[in-house]
Parts: structure tokens; C-alpha cells; sequence
């Protein structure tokens, strides 16, 4: 049975106002995120409902049309041949600097943790885990270091610290001990001579030796850390709980099923003749609104597609014909209930060869992609997922659960990442991999 998520059960309960959409961030987070009921019990008692769709959603409204960037706008008309490169160059360079992803200027409010300003709080006979945040910005990556680290300190009876300035608290209000940047720096420098570091990116290594000098309590340990093993399945209840998006990012990501649900409601109801334009809207009785959300992610960012040193590496981005494959697969299991809410760093791209015009009406839905952290708890609410290449896809597929695919000619067979990725460490045994 398809997946009902949380704000969706609300919103068809009861009416709920753009007001209390837009600004309950001060409520409680049981009340954003509400219950979920396993996916085999998603079932609504009352078909013969009102369901009342704000005329903002229809037209993919101001709150939407707030977030996008100028620059996708001022170039989303026909395009001359002869610019159509250099176009291509300004999507991808606004789709990343979009929302300012590297900065603390997103339009929701974050937590508000204790922060050690000063040593003296750091008790020694407690065993602490420090380590370089700074690898990456990309907050697949992050994610990944993170739930490692953070399952590694639980095994050793030790507390992680994480910077203040760590991009992860955009996201999520993690339990760490945050510590500034400069005490981070310090004990790294501190305690360097017995830092244990790992240079591969998605390797498990289970002989860990840590906390070998007897005369600190701080362990350094370095690295990417990308592998399941390091936290799945014996902590995979911490770190989802850790991974628990901010209540307002929830909301967003909610807003926009429904706006994809409300798009596939009307496409359907509309061709037999029962759904009319008023904003009141009535679904017959014994319609089955029970769709099945797909989450598309398509990475197609410049240290990819761009970049010949990250390629020459094994780098490599999933191609039309795999998500094509991936989406074929899930017409074929959910039939017309299945609704693709897709993700991209490139919507040009995406919207080019993903079209809408080759699928049923209403079957996808694109984000606007104004916030990574956005896209990813949209994806995480989805019932499956298509995966593309890097991390974000993982996680992505890992937070919603169910059913996932992922492009198996990454990386490229042979190159030098290949030899550094084992899969079977990497990707779920579970997932499907597809060409």
C-alpha cells in the first residue's frame, strides 16, 4: 500500500490555512512531522471528503516562484544554438550556488545547541572523537563522515564533536557536542602524532585502533568514511534519528507532495469528467487516492559533468536511458498510481530528457530545487526511489526506504575510483542496480 506521508494525512483531515504552512515553525516537532503508520496501513477512512487546495498550489505560487534563481529564470526562454554552452555553464553555476548551500543564510531557523567556548567544559575522563569537517562540503559526504563517526563514538562508550560551522546543522539538530572552530582546530593539532586516517573514500575497515595514547582522551580520526557497514544495521535507528530533518525543512519537502498530489488528483479525476477548477474541490466516492511517490534524484553538477580531472578519476552521471529503465520498472509495479517527484542540480537537463510530455498527465513532478536540503528530505518522504551517482542519491534512497535503484556503471570500470569502491560495502544489498 502506498505511503501516506504525515502532512498529507493532516491536510485532508482538515483544512489547512498557507498561514500555518508557512509559519509553524515554532510548533512542536511531533506535531510537524506527526506519526507514520508502516506503509501497509496507509489507508484513508473518509473518501467522500472536501479537499481544499490553496490557489498558490495550482499555480506553483509565490512561495515557490520566491525560491527559484534569477538566472534559471532569465534564461528559461528559447535559447539561440550558438549560447546554448554557455548556458549550460550558468544553469549548473546557479543550480550550485542556489540557496548559498556553503553559507548559514537559509530562510529557516536552526538549533540552537550548547557551544564550548571554552576547553575547561571538556571533562577528561569522558572519551571524545574529533575529526576534519572541512573534507567536503557536499552534504551526502558530510552525512556520511557523520553517521560513521557518530556510530564509531557510540561503540567506543565516546562523545563526537563537530564544529559550529559544520553545514550539517542547516539540516538537522544533531546530539554532538559542538565546540568552535578554533577548539576543533586545537585538538586536531593536539593530537595529530596518533590520528588515524584513511585516505580511500568508500572502504569499511572494521580493525579500528583507537585511543592508543595514554595520555589523552581525544582520538583524531580522518576520512570520508562511505560505507554502510560503519553504522547499518546496528545503529541504523541512531542515526535516523540523528538525520531527522529541521521541522521546517519537513514542511517545505510536504508542501511539494502536495503540490505533485494535487497535480495527479486533477489529471486523473478530470479525464472522467468529476473534478471542476473551483478551489474547493470534492473527490468522488471510492476514488483511490493511494499513489505510490517515486523520488528522482539526477545529478548532473560541474564537478562532474565538467570537471576532466574528477572524470579521468571515474566519476561518471547516470544517463537518460537508466532513468528511463529505473521508471519503467516502477510504472510497471504501481501502474497509474505511481507519481515521480524528481530532484535535479540540473532541471534544464532534466526537464529536456525526463519530459513531462512522455508520460502520463500528472505521472511527474519536478522540484524547483531552491535548497539541497530541500531535495533531500523531499526524497526521504518518498515511498521508493531512483537513484543517481554520489552520496546525496544514497542518502536520499537510505531516509525513505522502501525500494532503490541505482546506476550500476558508477564508477567508470577500471578507473582508479573503481578499484577504490566496493560495492558491496557501498550500496544496500537490497538495491537494484540498473543500466
Amino acid at each position: 500500500m502506498a505511503r501516506w506521508p504525515s502532512g498529507l494525512r493532516r491536510w485532508f483531515k482538515a483544512p489547512v490555512s498557507s498561514e500555518a504552512l508557512d509559519h509553524s515553525t515554532n510548533a512542536s516537532e511531533s506535531t510537524i512531522l506527526g506519526t507514520s503508520p508502516s506503509p501497509g496501513t496507509r489507508k484513508h477512512a473518509n473518501r467522500n471528503r472536501h479537499v481544499r487546495f490553496r490557489a498558490a498550489l495550482r499555480s506553483r505560487g509565490a512561495k515557490r516562484r520566491r525560491w527559484a534563481h534569477p538566472l534559471i529564470a532569465v534564461f528559461s526562454v528559447a535559447e539561440p544554438a550558438s549560447l546554448s554552452a554557455h548556458l549550460h555553464v550558468v544553469r549548473l553555476l546557479s543550480a550550485r550556488l542556489r540557496g548559498g548551500d556553503v553559507t548559514f543564510d537559509q530562510p529557516w531557523k536552526i538549533a540552537d545547541p550548547h557551544i564550548v567556548y571554552d576547553r575547561k567544559e571538556l571533562r577528561r575522563t569522558q572519551r571524545y572523537i574529533v575529526s576534519n569537517f572541512t573534507y567536503s562540503k557536499g552534504l551526502g559526504n558530510l552525512m556520511f563522515q557523520y553517521a560513521s563517526l557518530r556510530s564509531i563514538a557510540t561503540q567506543h562508550k565516546a562523545k563526537l564533536l563537530i564544529p559550529s560551522n559544520s553545514l550539517l546543522r542547516r539540516a538537522f539538530d544533531l546530539d554532538a557536542v559542538v565546540v568552535t572552530p578554533q577548539i576543533n582546530d586545537q585538538l586536531l593539532g593536539e593530537n595529530a602524532r596518533f590520528a588515524v586516517e584513511f585516505k580511500d573514500c568508500c572502504s569499511y575497515h572494521s580493525d579500528l585502533q583507537l585511543f592508543m595514547n595514554p595520555d589523552s582522551n581525544v582520538q583524531v580520526l580522518q576520512g570520508y568514511f562511505q560505507s554502510f557497514r560503519y553504522f547499518h544495521p546496528h545503529n541504523e535507528d541512531l542515526i535516523r534519528e540523528q538525520f531527522r530533518f529541521l521541522p521546517e525543512i519537513s514542511i517545505r519537502a510536504e508542501q511539494i507532495i502536495q503540490e505533485a498530489q494535487f497535480e495527479k488528483i486533477n489529471a486523473d479525476v478530470n479525464n472522467d469528467g468529476f473534478l471542476g477548477v473551483d478551489q474547493v474541490q470534492v473527490v468522488p466516492e471510492g476514488y483511490d487516492d493511494n499513489y505510490y511517490y517515486v523520488g528522482v534524484h539526477v545529478r548532473r553538477g560541474m564537478d562532474i559533468t565538467w570537471n576532466s580531472r574528477n572524470i579521468k578519476h571515474g566519476h561518471t552521471v547516470a544517463t537518460k536511458e537508466y532513468f528511463e529503465h529505473a521508471m519503467d520498472h516502477f510504472r510497471a509495479k504501481h501502474k497509474d498510481k505511481v507519481v515521480f517527484i524528481v530532484c535535479s542540480d540540473d532541471l534544464a537537463w532534466t526537464m529536456k530528457n525526463i519530459p513531462k510530455s512522455s508520460a502520463k498527465k500528472g505521472e511527474i513532478f519536478f522540484s524547483d530545487g531552491a535548497f539541497r536540503e530541500v531535495d533531500l528530505a523531499l526524497l526521504s518522504q518518498c515511498n521508493e526511489t531512483i537513484g543517481s551517482t554520489g552520496t546525496f542519491s544514497w542518502w536520499g534512497s537510505y531516509l525513505a526506504g522502501g525500494q532503490s535503484t541505482y546506476f550500476s556503471n558508477w564508477p567508470y570500470k577500471g578507473s582508479m575510483l573503481d578499484k577504490m569502491v566496493d560495492k558491496k560495502n557501498y550500496f544496500l544489498e537490497e538495491w537494484i542496480p540498473m543500466e
